[in-house]
């Protein structure tokens, strides 16, 4: 989904990510979320990737939503596989928790901050 262009992907998901806040679109900002958690998995920034993975999980349960269509379906579990691969079991867990309890507003401007 990414065609190998993780840093144009990963600033236009994080631009998007004010409107999504502002519509209150909870699929828009998971589905957001998934693509920023995707690249960064591709650039290497595998605690931040699960972090994200924890957060858009967190959120989607609280909503009692499940990945919509395949393709997102198929990208969620791309990058977690990529993730564990390369990560320590301990490592991934304690990534992917603390996304799970993250602030989402605290979460959103560590995103936005990110250049």
């Amino acid at each position: 989904m990414l065609g190998g262009r993780a840093d144009e992907a990963f600033t236009a998901a994080r631009e998007s990510l004010g409107l999504v806040r502002e519509l209150r679109d909870v699929f828009a900002l998971i589905h957001s979320l998934l693509m920023i958690a995707a690249a960064a998995e591709l650039q290497g920034d595998d605690v931040g990737a699960a972090r994200l993975l924890g957060a858009l999980d967190a959120m989607a349960a609280t909503a009692g939503m499940t990945t919509a269509d395949s393709l997102s379906h198929e990208v969620r579990q791309r990058t977690e596989r990529a993730l564990r691969a390369r990560m320590p079991v301990e490592l991934f867990s304690d990534a992917y928790s603390a996304g799970g309890q993250a602030e989402i507003d605290a979460l959103l401007d560590s995103i936005r901050a990110l250049a």
